[in-house]
Protein backbone atom coordinates (compact mmCIF):
# COMPACT_ATOMS: atom_id res chain seq x y z
CA UNK A 1 0.00 0.00 0.00
CA UNK A 2 1.27 3.68 -1.22
CA UNK A 3 1.92 6.66 1.16
CA UNK A 4 -1.30 8.31 1.99
CA UNK A 5 -2.58 11.27 -0.55
CA UNK A 6 -1.13 14.77 0.96
CA UNK A 7 -2.29 18.44 -0.09
CA UNK A 8 1.59 19.36 -0.86
CA UNK A 9 1.66 17.15 -4.39
CA UNK A 10 5.95 15.41 -5.53
CA UNK A 11 5.34 18.94 -7.55
CA UNK A 12 6.06 21.37 -4.87
CA UNK A 13 8.01 18.82 -2.74
CA UNK A 14 10.46 18.26 -5.20
CA UNK A 15 11.46 22.05 -6.05
CA UNK A 16 11.97 22.82 -2.32
CA UNK A 17 14.16 19.75 -1.79
CA UNK A 18 16.08 20.77 -4.58
CA UNK A 19 16.35 24.50 -3.44
CA UNK A 20 17.69 22.94 0.08
CA UNK A 21 20.01 20.92 -1.24
CA UNK A 22 21.39 23.68 -3.74
CA UNK A 23 21.52 25.94 -0.69
CA UNK A 24 23.09 24.03 2.24
CA UNK A 25 25.63 21.72 -0.16
CA UNK A 26 26.70 24.62 -2.92
CA UNK A 27 30.13 23.94 -1.84
CA UNK A 28 29.68 20.13 -2.70
CA UNK A 29 27.82 21.03 -5.72
CA UNK A 30 30.51 23.23 -7.04
CA UNK A 31 33.44 21.01 -6.53
CA UNK A 32 31.40 17.70 -8.30
CA UNK A 33 30.81 19.78 -11.44
CA UNK A 34 34.52 21.14 -11.31
CA UNK A 35 35.75 17.43 -10.84
CA UNK A 36 33.03 16.01 -13.72
CA UNK A 37 34.35 18.65 -15.80
CA UNK A 38 38.04 18.02 -15.02
CA UNK A 39 37.52 14.10 -15.70
CA UNK A 40 35.43 14.82 -19.17
CA UNK A 41 38.88 17.02 -20.45
CA UNK A 42 41.24 14.28 -19.22
CA UNK A 43 39.00 12.01 -21.49
CA UNK A 44 39.02 14.57 -24.36
CA UNK A 45 42.83 14.52 -23.77
CA UNK A 46 43.33 10.36 -23.58
CA UNK A 47 41.02 9.99 -27.00
CA UNK A 48 43.23 12.64 -28.53
CA UNK A 49 46.31 10.53 -27.77
CA UNK A 50 45.43 7.77 -29.03
CA UNK A 51 44.08 9.02 -31.99
CA UNK A 52 47.55 10.48 -32.83
CA UNK A 53 49.20 7.53 -31.85
CA UNK A 54 46.99 4.87 -34.02
CA UNK A 55 47.72 7.97 -36.80
CA UNK A 56 51.30 7.69 -35.95
CA UNK A 57 51.79 3.78 -36.47
CA UNK A 58 49.00 4.22 -39.46
CA UNK A 59 51.15 5.95 -41.29
CA UNK A 60 54.68 4.54 -40.27
CA UNK A 61 53.21 1.21 -41.47
CA UNK A 62 51.98 2.32 -44.80
CA UNK A 63 54.48 4.57 -46.15
CA UNK A 64 57.86 3.39 -44.39
CA UNK A 65 58.57 6.43 -43.15
CA UNK A 66 61.21 7.15 -40.23
CA UNK A 67 59.75 8.60 -37.07
CA UNK A 68 60.50 12.23 -37.26
CA UNK A 69 58.68 12.34 -40.64
CA UNK A 70 55.44 10.63 -39.26
CA UNK A 71 55.09 12.81 -36.82
CA UNK A 72 55.37 15.73 -38.82
CA UNK A 73 52.41 14.27 -41.19
CA UNK A 74 50.61 13.83 -38.09
CA UNK A 75 50.70 16.73 -37.04
CA UNK A 76 49.57 18.73 -40.29
CA UNK A 77 46.61 15.84 -40.40
CA UNK A 78 45.64 16.70 -37.32
CA UNK A 79 45.70 20.39 -37.66
CA UNK A 80 43.87 20.38 -40.94
CA UNK A 81 40.98 18.33 -38.97
CA UNK A 82 41.12 20.61 -35.98
CA UNK A 83 41.12 23.61 -38.95
CA UNK A 84 37.81 22.01 -40.22
CA UNK A 85 36.25 21.37 -37.30
CA UNK A 86 36.86 24.45 -35.47
CA UNK A 87 35.60 26.33 -39.23
CA UNK A 88 32.48 24.63 -38.58
CA UNK A 89 32.03 24.98 -35.49
CA UNK A 90 32.43 29.02 -36.28
CA UNK A 91 30.05 29.01 -39.15
CA UNK A 92 27.35 27.92 -36.63
CA UNK A 93 28.20 30.10 -34.27
CA UNK A 94 27.06 32.44 -36.34
CA UNK A 95 24.39 30.97 -37.58
CA UNK A 96 23.23 30.52 -33.71
CA UNK A 97 24.25 34.84 -33.45
CA UNK A 98 22.37 35.98 -36.37
CA UNK A 99 19.44 33.67 -35.10
CA UNK A 100 19.28 34.96 -31.31
CA UNK A 101 19.81 38.91 -32.71
CA UNK A 102 17.12 38.01 -34.48
CA UNK A 103 14.45 36.81 -31.77
CA UNK A 104 16.14 39.30 -29.12
CA UNK A 105 15.13 41.90 -31.26
CA UNK A 106 11.38 40.62 -31.77
CA UNK A 107 11.25 40.39 -28.09
CA UNK A 108 12.38 43.65 -27.72
CA UNK A 109 9.88 45.15 -30.60
CA UNK A 110 7.27 43.03 -28.71
CA UNK A 111 7.97 44.72 -25.21
CA UNK A 112 8.30 48.05 -26.51
CA UNK A 113 5.04 48.09 -27.92
CA UNK A 114 3.46 46.43 -25.23
CA UNK A 115 4.53 48.94 -23.07
CA UNK A 116 3.73 51.65 -24.90
CA UNK A 117 0.44 50.26 -25.11
CA UNK A 118 0.04 49.70 -21.58
CA UNK A 119 2.00 53.34 -20.95
CA UNK A 120 -1.15 54.81 -23.41
CA UNK A 121 -4.34 53.29 -21.30
CA UNK A 122 -3.08 54.52 -17.95
CA UNK A 123 -4.92 57.63 -16.80
CA UNK A 124 -2.68 61.22 -16.15
CA UNK A 125 -1.70 61.33 -12.73
CA UNK A 126 0.00 57.69 -13.58
CA UNK A 127 1.20 59.16 -16.54
CA UNK A 128 3.24 61.93 -14.59
CA UNK A 129 4.07 59.70 -11.63
CA UNK A 130 6.20 58.05 -14.09
CA UNK A 131 7.56 61.17 -15.30
CA UNK A 132 8.57 62.75 -12.21
CA UNK A 133 10.04 59.18 -11.45
CA UNK A 134 12.19 58.86 -14.27
CA UNK A 135 13.22 62.32 -13.99
CA UNK A 136 14.16 62.23 -10.57
CA UNK A 137 16.35 59.25 -11.21
CA UNK A 138 17.71 60.73 -14.40
CA UNK A 139 19.15 63.46 -12.04
CA UNK A 140 20.32 61.59 -9.22
CA UNK A 141 21.76 59.40 -11.77
CA UNK A 142 24.17 62.45 -12.88
CA UNK A 143 25.07 63.58 -9.77
CA UNK A 144 26.59 60.86 -8.67
CA UNK A 145 28.07 60.18 -12.23
CA UNK A 146 29.54 63.65 -11.59
CA UNK A 147 30.21 63.73 -7.78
Amino acid sequence: MGLPATSIGNKTIIPFVLIFVVLTLYDVLWDLLLTLLHSMLVLLHIIFEFCEHALDLLIEHLFHTDPHTTEIIVFYILAGIIGCITFKLIMALRTWYCRFCKQLTGYYHQEKTRTISKLRNQPLIEKIKWGLFVTTSSVVIVVLAFS
